[in-house]
């Protein structure tokens, strides 16, 4: 089983925190360093069946528990990369709104965690549709996110600029808030095929087709938002140069 690096390290930290792995473990360690500048056979056994003691339960749990803490590590694991993705959400919301007194950008921020948030609980609830749409659809998210923040640099460089550059910024910021229309819309559509999907509605010979049709969609939005927001980084290094 492949696990990337912080997992694996929560994985061993809960099984060598363990009470009955540590304190035997570490307790029969020390016992045995005593045990041997200070010789005393009953001390010796004493610490060395501490020691046995939980490296046995060290091993059991290995052996019999490592599936079951794997997976609660993993969720443990995904919740505070989701907690700490929202909080960075709410700063972003924040930024928005202090920004500018253009209401847009923070009004698709709020619509798009309202579609991601449904979309995932959706496929974390064994919905197979949104299951397998949502690895597309988070980085089709994260996409908007990253073009939401580049609404902030452009307006602070418009801020700086007069005259025909100003202009040309402005313009800039408003194809990147165009472009995160159109994306929170595809994603509307998507979310929208599912719940009908969900609820029964919808001829069943039109579904597999109308399914393909947003796989397009989806997998043309992800194009789109790539090559724009790379043309948006090689500006950038650009007006650095």
């Amino acid at each position: 089983m492949s696990m990337k690096p912080e997992l694996k390290k929560r994985i061993w930290l809960r099984l060598f925190s363990h009470w009955a792995t540590l304190y035997p473990i570490g307790g029969g360690a020390i016992v045995l360093m005593a045990g041997a500048v200070l010789p005393s056979p009953a001390a010796f056994l004493a610490g060395l069946i501490a020691f046995g003691m939980g490296v046995a339960h060290l091993g059991y749990e290995w052996a019999y528990r490592l599936g079951k803490i794997a997976q609660e590590e993993s969720e443990k694991l995904q919740e505070d990369r989701r907690q700490e993705f929202e909080g960075h959400l709410d700063d972003l919301h924040q930024r928005l709104v202090e920004g500018d007194t253009d209401p847009q950008p923070e009004a698709m921020l709020e619509e798009l965690r309202s579609l991601h948030g449904e979309l995932r609980d959706m496929a974390a609830g064994g919905n197979p549709l949104a299951f397998t749409m949502m690895e597309r659809a988070e980085e089709l998210f994260k996409g908007c996110i990253q073009d939401l923040e580049q609404t902030i640099l452009l307006h602070e460089q418009a801020a700086r600029q007069a005259g025909a550059v100003r202009k040309q910024t402005l313009k800039a910021r408003e194809d990147v808030k165009r472009e995160v229309r159109k994306s929170v819309d595809k994603l509307a559509e998507v979310l929208g095929y599912i719940r009908s999907r969900d609820t029964g509605n919808g001829e069943a010979g039109g579904q597999e087709a109308r399914r393909r049709e947003l796989d397009i969609l989806l997998d043309a939005a992800l194009e789109v938002d790539r090559r724009r927001r790379g043309n948006l980084s090689l500006e950038g290094e650009k007006e650095a140069e």
